[in-house]
């Protein structure tokens, strides 16, 4: 599912199944995008492209959520590891099975 995109100069981030306009987003739906993409495999971002986005506000918004979204995508696997090695020496060492 593209979760980040452009359409008609405008840019949205999807939160919860529906498009939502990237000047509207709150930190909340920005939590719930790296949920989804820590959760699901499927996940497409729309390439940062200047020239598809007419509003300066937009560009910027667009081109950093774009780069740490994709960063964190390309990342969970690693994440994901740290967090299962986390959780078993803590459960080695409080001995909960």
């Amino acid at each position: 599912m593209k979760i980040l995109k452009c359409e008609d100069s405008i840019c949205y981030l999807n939160v919860d199944g529906k498009d939502k306009k990237i000047l509207e987003i709150s930190k909340e739906d920005i939590l719930n995008a790296l949920e989804y993409i820590y959760n699901n495999d499927e996940v497409e971002l729309e390439e940062f492209d200047k020239e598809k986005i007419k509003n300066e506000a937009e560009k910027i918004i667009y081109d950093n959520l774009y780069n740490k979204l994709k960063d964190f995508k390309e990342n969970k696997q690693i994440l994901k590891l740290e967090i299962d090695e986390l959780f078993k020496d803590l459960e080695e060492k409080y001995k909960i099975n």
